[in-house]
Order: structure tokens, then C-alpha cells, then sequence
């Protein structure tokens, strides 16, 4: 099994995917890139819109607005997954995640310390 991600074998391991499902992964992994790919830009593009309705034309309003709709939409979904499925489930995504490293006293040695694994 050939590993593409730095943390693919951590996040593997932590979700119990035997060998056979991992390889059925990798195996529609250029379909599910495709889908990602026409998802984001479907986001990016509605988020443009939505950006432009309230008047943001430059980066400091645009960066105001997407962090009150990041607030908003994403960390609530985020925090109702937590709650829903437990901590167990989402300890890899909150382990390596932007808002919970920022949100830690010593979030860089965090990091430092999952790079040196």
C-alpha cells in the first residue's frame, strides 16, 4: 500500500480501515478529487456572491464577513458533529485542525510534535 499523505497512516489507523477498504478508497479517489474539485468551486463561487451582496470589495471586509460566516455555518456544523458523534470520532479532525490548534496553549508544539512522528 503506497501512502500519498504525510498523515495517512495516523488517520487511517485512527478510523480502523483495514487494507481492502483503504485500497477501495484509493481506487475512486479520482472521482471523489472530481466531486471536490466541482464542489469548491461551486462554494467559492457562491461565497463571491454572498461577499459581493454585502458590499466587501476589499480583502479586510471580505476576511470580516467570511470569518462571521465561517462562525456562523462551519464551526457550528463542527460543534454539532462533535456533540453527535463524540469526541472519539473527531479527534483527528480537531487534533490537526486550524481552529483547535489556535485554540490550544502551546498549539506549535502541537505540531511540532505530530511532524516528528
Amino acid at each position: 500500500m503506497q501512502e500519498h499523505n504525510f498523515f495517512a497512516k495516523q488517520w487511517s489507523s485512527s478510523h480502523g480501515f483495514t487494507a481492502e477498504q483503504i485500497a477501495s478508497m484509493q481506487a475512486g479517489a479520482p472521482k471523489a478529487h472530481g466531486i471536490s474539485f466541482v464542489a469548491l468551486i461551486a462554494m467559492s463561487a457562491v461565497l463571491s456572491h454572498i461577499l459581493n451582496h454585502l458590499g466587501a470589495h476589499d480583502w479586510k471586509s471580505g476576511a470580516l464577513w467570511a470569518a462571521h460566516i465561517w462562525l456562523g455555518f462551519a464551526a457550528t456544523i463542527g460543534l454539532m458533529a462533535y456533540l453527535y458523534a463524540g469526541p472519539e470520532v473527531c479527534r483527528v479532525r480537531d487534533r490537526y485542525g486550524l481552529p483547535a490548534a489556535l485554540s490550544r496553549r502551546h498549539g506549535l508544539d502541537t505540531w511540532r510534535m505530530a511532524l516528528t512522528r
